[in-house]
């Protein structure tokens, strides 16, 4: 067989591409985003160039949270666009010269938050509903739920019934979570 320049070329061309590719172009995982309406989380990537720092393009795709499932099994959330947002810092409420506090929506996608707004969609009225559903999904609270729900002696796997939940709730369990919340973000 004989080699010509043209083999040659094409060759090198071959064994060259995957390892300037290598070389040129990185992957790079993107900071989860939630859906602020329904909690759905999108994870992402973008494969850039390394010396341009220049996108060549991203992909996203979309996956359920325990939130969002439970959201979706109940019918809660009216269709609706998302609204992505990703994890922010903010000032500490309690001493404005500490570091920024991270808030994300992963925070509240733990058992204990989970089953405190499941018992609530199941038991509580509707005023309640809307109105816990609005404190559970604040971003600004995200990380405060399962500490609070843990303090006011919430159980981590829910309440098995109606009852149990309601004497909870009416010695002052849902008082005692929205005090909480509010010391730990109102400052004195």
């Amino acid at each position: 067989m004989k080699f010509t320049k043209r083999r040659i070329l094409i060759g090198a061309t071959l064994l060259a591409t995957p390892f300037l590719a290598a070389v040129l172009i990185q992957r790079e995982a993107l900071a989860p985003q939630f859906c602020s309406v329904c909690l759905l989380r999108q994870d992402g990537e973008a494969w850039r160039l390394r010396f341009a720092e220049r996108t060549l393009f991203e992909r996203h795709h979309e996956s359920p949270t325990p939130i969002s499932a439970l959201l979706a099994h109940k019918q809660v959330c009216p269709p609706h666009e998302h609204r992505w947002q990703g994890p922010q810092a903010f000032p500490n409420p309690l001493d404005p010269s500490a570091p920024h506090v991270v808030q994300s929506f992963e925070f509240v996608n733990t058992p204990r938050v989970v089953n405190f707004l499941r018992d609530v969609l199941n038991y509580a009225d509707a005023d309640s509903v809307r109105r816990w559903k609005e404190v559970t999904l604040t971003l600004e609270n995200s990380a405060l739920m399962d500490d609070t729900l843990r303090f006011c002696r919430f159980p981590v796997e829910g309440f098995a019934d109606q009852s149990s939940f309601m004497a909870w709730w009416n010695r002052g369990g849902a008082a005692a979570v929205a005090k909480r919340i509010r010391q730990e973000t109102i400052p004195d």
